[in-house]
């Protein structure tokens, strides 16, 4: 993966015994507005940048579970990817602590992952 083909950062994934507390302090921080809550956390931000905060054990610390990388073209890293709920094709890998997730968006997002609009 080269410089050119990389897009960004758009999403991190968390783990807090606290998951409620961090979403928060994320919401504050990033003006990302809430997605969803599940029974596993919170899902803020959307498709394009969002952040996961999952339910953890109650004495461990908060911990980075995922980075999530957008690029331009997936096929030049030569791996396989899946199809996923981001309307990308991606592929994962473990670096030790945390796993990188590296996506090329292809199609619309599945319908869990696009933001509720008011009704005007």
């Amino acid at each position: 993966m080269t410089v050119k083909n990389l897009l960004g950062v758009h999403g991190l994934t968390f783990r807090s015994a606290n998951p409620r507390g961090l979403a928060e302090k994320w919401r504050s921080l990033s003006g990302l507005g809430p997605l969803r809550k599940t029974r596993e956390g919170y899902v803020l931000g959307g498709p394009e940048l969002f952040v996961i905060v999952r339910k953890g054990r109650a004495a461990s610390p908060d911990a980075l579970l995922e980075i999530h990388l957008a690029v331009k073209d997936v096929a030049v890293t030569r791996r396989k990817t899946v199809k996923d709920a981001l309307g990308g094709d991606s592929w994962s890998c473990s670096l030790g602590s945390f796993d990188l997730v590296v996506r090329q968006f292809q199609r619309p997002p599945a319908p869990s992952w696009r933001q509720r609009r008011s009704p005007v």
